[in-house]
């Protein structure tokens, strides 16, 4: 995430979601903006704090590491950081 108050931000969401309710939550696409280790480390951070699992679908900045630089593909980020991560699909 790009800044502390976009942090605090998703993190207020998921609190939100859970006291209205929700059971599980789907994090749906670019859960980072590059797939760079730091962002999936606060991505992973977030989700262990939530209070309902929450299972993601990756998006195209999750890999956009491809394009320069250095990251982790999504199944890369799931094992390390032990994620519910949906396999990609192509449709």
């Amino acid at each position: 995430m790009r800044s502390a108050l976009a942090r605090f931000r998703a993190i207020m969401a998921v609190d939100e979601a859970a006291a209205w309710g929700a059971r599980r939550i789907l994090a749906k696409g670019d859960l980072t903006n590059h797939g760079r280790v730091p962002e999936w480390r606060h991505y992973a951070d977030l989700v262990r704090r939530s209070p309902v699992p929450v299972d993601a679908a990756p998006g195209n900045h999750d890999r956009a590491f491809r394009f320069g630089g250095t990251g982790l593909a999504p199944e890369d980020a799931a094992r390390t950081f032990d994620l519910s991560m949906a396999t990609p699909l192509l449709v």
